[in-house]
């Protein structure tokens, strides 16, 4: 890469603030003035093979598996990747390109920690999120390739940036992102993320996904005590980072056997201890596992009775001093009470109109009052609580959440590619003509549904989120009921001799409409969600709903699901957001 001197201007777009390794590593951007479409900042990464360190190792591997989907194998793409938020590749990132990372608003680990440990709830999201989150980046480098040569890179890249020093806390969201840092430590102590890596690590051997669960669970620790170390000489601390390269220490031991650790709850101090264990051989066994794992923590009594910020959905415990959130800066809100009588027991939510407000019913011991609150307009109110899941009519709680009440439309991709400055793919979401603007956005992989949703502040609904939005409490089989009908949706099924050929205009089906008001939740498109699942070393994402290619109402069943390559973008599928409300 060219040096850089603070002030150049790159491809008419940013301005060169600081430069580091003299300008040869890569720099800080910000963006012109007519191209701001997003404040904050921006990193530029070199990824000249002379000058590799593990971030920009990392993102040239990235960078190599992103160009094999690239339709045009002439450009890199600029997606959105979990853990890491928007990139850009330039040039060839195996030889000699760069990368450039958008950097949002974070809060740094030291600066989260510094009021004590968090609560373990909040630890456990924060810890599954990130575990799901390596899955999704090893997935993008190693999607054709299992040689054990690309996984030892990737891994031997990624795992010193699993520390404090390089993890944040994103306060739109309150999960864990990766803030890789050029600069390079000195040698005269062992570099911060030393105790961080697995033993493993330090050896010649080639590295497996075991590791990475490793780091994870170190991370999961760290926020859960935040207890203070003594410090140390430069000897001892080479001394200590022997006897952790060896195996002489145990990680396991020490989580099990230190006081100031004795306060996480059991299971969950069990699970972590099980995860440092020093063979990878007796860890859980992925980070998929490891993320289901903590998950279904989250229903334990003990990981219970927090306050969640309604504005990012960071999680204090029970009993912390009130005040302004620690992720992202919100005030604490007074609750504005109405008046007003209670619905009958089990029966939905009203339909809001859009732009409205609607109202979720507060815990019986607090009277008949109703609690406030706004509804973005477009979106649906799925008020919090238990529901019948699945085929067998599981209860499964879930907090309340908005939901698109329509499918995202070509119009609205249309106008998030003008507010971000993109041009549509070929054939692509974006590219279609103005007659197809109240149609839903098809043609869209799970990178682009998500780029969109993360755009307006979003996410893509779980698979459970999107099965009660369509199907309500009663654990109907269908939006409408338990009985198919004809012309509730763009079905091949219900459509006679004139098989459909596309999509229809969204919402053209009320007489689908589920028991919330939610639309096209039958019909028309198959709709991305943020569930996943794991096969071999690839992961494919879950898609809900049925399309106008279906011709079985076994597809049509609130409870189906269909998993696919995240990167498949064919033209019946698109998707719908959801946004969090407490």
């Amino acid at each position: 890469m060219t040096i850089l001197f603070p002030g150049d201007r790159l491809w008419n777009r940013f301005r060169v603030d600081q430069v580091i390794g003299g300008g040869s590593d890569g720099a800080w951007l910000s963006a012109l003035p007519e191209h701001a479409t997003v404040g904050g900042k921006f990193l530029l990464v070199s990824l000249d093979q002379s000058t590799r360190q593990p971030a920009s190792e990392l993102l040239a591997l990235l960078g190599a598996g992103q160009q094999q989907l690239a339709q045009d194998t002439s450009a890199y793409p600029r997606v959105t990747l979990p853990l890491l938020g928007p990139v850009e590749w330039i040039g060839n990132p195996a030889r000699d390109g760069c990368a450039i990372l958008a950097r949002p608003s974070c809060v740094d680990l030291d600066d989260l920690l510094r009021g004590g440990p968090l609560a373990p709830a909040q630890v456990l999201r924060m810890v599954a999120a990130l575990a799901a989150g390596l899955e999704e980046l090893t997935s993008v480098v190693l999607r054709n390739d299992s040689r054990s040569t690309l996984a030892d890179r990737l891994f031997r890249a990624l795992t010193p940036l699993l520390t404090p020093e390089t993890l944040a806390l994103r306060s739109s969201t309150a999960q864990l992102i990766l803030q890789p840092t050029l600069q390079r430590p000195l040698a005269t102590r062992p570099p911060a993320y030393a105790d961080f890596l697995a033993p493993e690590v330090y050896g010649d051997a080639s590295l497996s996904p075991a590791c990475l669960v490793f780091a994870a669970a170190r991370i999961g620790v760290l926020l859960l005590s935040r207890f203070e170390k003594n410090p140390r000489s430069a000897e001892t601390a080479w001394a200590d980072l022997a006897a952790w390269a060896s195996g002489k220490r145990d990680p396991a031991r020490d989580i099990l056997a230190t006081a100031e650790l004795s306060a996480i709850p059991e299971p969950l101090r069990a699970t972590l201890a099980r995860c440092l264990h020093r063979k990878p051989s007796r860890r859980v066994p992925s980070l998929m596992r490891l993320s289901e794992l903590l998950n279904g923590m989250l229903r334990e009594p003990w990981a219970r009775g927090g306050q969640r910020c309604p504005a990012c959905g960071f999680e204090t415990a029970a009993g912390a001093p009130a005040g302004g959130c620690i992720c992202c800066g919100r005030e604490p809100d007074l609750p504005q009470e109405t008046a007003g009588a209670t619905r009958p027991a089990g029966e939905p939510q009203a339909r809001p109109r859009r732009g409205d407000t609607a109202t979720l019913l507060k815990p019986a011991t607090q009277s008949s009052a109703v609690l406030t609150i706004p509804v973005p307009r477009g979106m649906t109110l799925i008020p919090g609580g238990s529901f019948l899941s699945g085929e067998s009519r599981t209860p499964r709680t879930l907090r309340a959440f908005a939901i698109d009440t329509v499918p995202v439309s070509e119009g609205d991709y249309k106008q998030f590619l003008a507010a971000t400055g993109k041009k549509p793919r070929n054939g692509g979401p974006g590219s279609l003509d103005d007659a197809s603007d109240k149609h839903p956005v098809a043609r869209v992989s799970w990178y682009e549904a998500t780029e969109f949703a993360e755009f307006y502040g979003k996410r893509l609904p779980t698979i459970y989120e999107w099965e009660k939005a369509a199907r309500g409490i009663d654990g109907r089989k269908f939006p409408f009921g338990n009985v198919f009908r004809a012309n509730t949706g763009r079905l091949r099924i219900s459509s006679g001799k004139n098989k459909p050929q596309s999509t229809t205009l969204v919402g053209s089906f009320p007489e689908g409409a589920s028991p919330y008001g939610v639309l096209d939740m039958v019909g028309n498109v198959l709709q991305w969600t943020s569930s996943a699942r794991r096969a071999g070393e690839r992961i494919f994402r879950a898609v809900k709903g049925s399309c106008y290619l279906d011709g079985s109402a076994q597809l049509a069943r609130c409870s189906a699901v269909q998993y696919l390559p995240p990167e498949c973008a064919e033209a019946h599928i698109g998707f719908r957001c959801v946004q969090d409300l407490e």
